[in-house]
């Protein structure tokens, strides 16, 4: 099949309009968080105000950027702007589609950078207020990684929907070929951390943590099966394609998730989650290159406006006021509030402000089933020990364990 960016829109807008006519919440998709803290991917009507598009900004002087791919509180750094050919031709693209906002060459207030530690992100040039919109892209430049929404793809289908659809097409590859430009290119790519689906056995153990083992192994293996299934992919030409939709792409709800509210051990009100959610997963150049931080430190979030219209928008929304010169930042993951166990198998780093999660993922694991808990080699001052000569994979696998440890240790502590 082949996809032309100029009526690529059709099927998303189709997908995501009908979705909204399902949903009995007019302006937001809820996940559950199983906790007391909800996130959503917001919605805004077609009758929305003008504070609810993108607005240009005068530019003030930045006064660095923060947060960034590991999480953390979004402080203060200083950055460099990213004049690759790769990341100019895809804003030219961008902006030849409508885009607005995406650079502040383009009457924007953002700018693709990198960070004093050479982390690639996105930092403003000037201040956003809250709920401002920072930018729009049309819905018509996400690459859709289904054909039909009522598929309920793994990250391993998705990803060869990505080769078979995208990368690989002869003429949808050329088509596309600013936004294929601007992924990378290979695992040996500085802007990339790798998922642990390229992780030996050896690494695998040194996880220490059953469920997450579990969990790679399983997905390992269903590279290995798709590689024997279609014999023009190569198993690193798959490893990487899954490497990149898990880690780059959106899910986005397409199911009514606003059941009932219900109450938590502790009285809490939180929401039900429905039993067999749907979701749309996209690839949305640009917004790919945002960075992670948790839903407490995140200072902007992905916005949805305008879905039954013809010409819909995906977004960056301020949560809070931003200062020129801060590093832009969402939570990553389908609901936001992923474990640092699920942020590693997904995108391949150890986030350090997932505490709160961890305490709840550990806890439960105890409770519900013992035999997955972990059975630690190593103590906490071992780990902390072995991370100051630790580097690479070793020190992203110690850094889970002390994570995890640490949630333990809490969780004894309140008890």
């Amino acid at each position: 099949q082949y996809i032309n960016p100029k009526s690529h829109s059709d099927f998303l807008i189709r997908v995501l309009a009908n979705a909204l006519r399902r949903s009995t919440m007019k302006f937001q998709f809820l996940f559950l968080l199983q906790l007391q803290v909800v996130t959503c991917f917001p919605m805004t009507s077609s009758k929305s105000s003008k504070k609810n598009r993108f607005q240009p900004k005068k530019q003030r002087q930045p006064g660095g950027g923060g947060g960034g791919f590991g999480g953390g509180p979004v402080q203060k750094t200083t950055y460099t702007r990213d004049e690759s050919s790769e990341i100019l031709g895809l804003l030219e693209f961008l902006c030849s589609q409508k885009s607005l906002g995406l650079d502040s060459s383009h009457g924007g207030g953002i700018e693709v950078g990198f960070s004093e530690h050479g982390r690639r992100g996105i930092f403003c040039t000037t201040s956003f207020k809250k709920n401002d919109i920072i930018c729009q892209i049309p819905s018509d430049c996400g690459l859709a990684l289904t054909e039909d929404p009522n598929d309920k793809l793994t990250m391993v289908q998705a990803a060869v929907n990505f080769l078979r659809l995208y990368k690989n097409h002869p003429r949808a590859s050329q088509e596309w070929k600013p936004v294929l430009n601007a992924l990378p290119q290979s695992p040996e790519d500085s802007h990339v951390s790798l998922t642990p689906d390229w992780y030996d056995d050896e690494e695998l153990e040194l996880l220490e943590f059953p469920p997450l083992i579990q969990q790679i192994k399983k997905r390992q293996q269903e590279i290995h099966d798709a590689v024997n299934q279609h014999d023009d992919l190569s198993l690193e030409e798959l490893q990487f394609a899954t490497h990149l939709v898990s880690s780059r792409s959106v899910a986005i709800p397409l199911t009514d998730t606003s059941n009932e509210s219900a109450l938590d051990d502790e009285g809490r009100p939180v929401l039900k989650v429905e039993k067999d959610p749907k979701f749309l997963r996209v690839l949305i150049p640009f917004l790919d290159l945002v960075n992670h931080a948790s839903v407490k430190n995140a200072n902007c979030e992905l916005h949805l406006i305008d879905p039954q219209k013809d010409e819909a928008w995906f977004c960056l929304r301020a949560k809070r006021n931003i200062p020129a010169g801060r590093e832009l930042c969402v939570p990553y993951g389908t609901t936001g509030i992923e474990s640092s166990s699920d942020i590693l198998r997904d995108y391949g780093f150890c986030p350090t402000d997932h505490a709160n999660v961890d305490k709840l993922m550990m806890k439960r694991l105890k409770e519900q089933e013992p035999t997955a808990y972990p059975k630690w080699t190593t103590t906490m001052e071992e780990d902390n020990f072995m991370l100051q000569e630790a580097e690479g994979r070793l020190a992203t696998i110690i850094n889970l364990r002390a994570c995890l440890k640490l949630a333990e240790m809490e969780n004894d502590n309140d008890s």
